[in-house]
């Protein structure tokens, strides 16, 4: 997961930071979330987790693994793990 308060995960090939590349090329499936909050969807995305920071964006990435779980039904999502930068770092 991308840092914030604002930030954005792009697509291209290698992935943000650390974790995207090594993981996928061990076989692991590698959900990269833009919750509320990010960047690219325009102004009022980016501002609707003021007030809500924390706990909305969080609801979006857990209605993310919740849709995984349903498309994807072989995956462990049991086994989940996140990662990325902290938003106060």
């Amino acid at each position: 997961m991308h840092g914030g308060p604002s930030a954005a995960v792009t697509p291209h090939w290698p992935g943000v930071a650390y974790g995207s590349v090594p993981f996928s090329a061990l076989g692991y499936f590698v959900f990269l979330p833009n919750p509320r909050g990010s960047y690219g969807q325009g102004e009022k995305f980016t501002q609707a987790n003021i007030r809500d920071f924390g706990y909305g964006d969080l609801r979006d990435v857990l209605a993310g693994v919740d849709l995984l779980e349903k498309r994807f039904p072989s995956t462990r999502i049991a086994k989940a793990s996140p990662a990325g930068a902290t938003a106060d770092s």
